[in-house]
């Protein structure tokens, strides 16, 4: 059975760990995309949480290698921001679409 990591800032690690779940803490993107890349090379993971914040800060060849990564499966979530749920969900869906297939589309 494949196993959860969440990667995440501090202020929202306590959450996860009090569900039981493994909890990379980090304090900024460098730590984060070394904790991801870590886990994508980690058979036994196959769906990894990583905060929204951290996901916007990634370079290029890092969010190729999650949108091309099946396993594990790696899925933003919104940070704690309160601008951060304010976001049209058309437009994230949109810029998941885009940066997946490469071009914009109408939704």
């Amino acid at each position: 059975m494949h196993k959860l990591a969440v990667i995440c800032t501090e202020a929202l690690g306590s959450g996860f760990k009090l569900a039981g779940t493994e909890v990379r803490i980090v304090h900024d993107v460098e730590t984060a995309s070394r904790q991801l890349r870590q886990l994508l090379a980690d058979a036994n993971y196959g769906l990894v949480l990583l905060e929204q914040d951290l996901v916007d800060g990634l370079d290029e060849r890092m969010l190729r290698a999650v949108d091309a990564s099946d396993v594990p499966l790696v899925v933003p979530f919104p940070s704690l921001k309160p601008e951060a749920w304010e976001q049209d969900e058309r437009e994230y869906i949109q810029a998941m679409v885009r940066r997946a297939i490469g071009f914009q589309i109408r939704i």
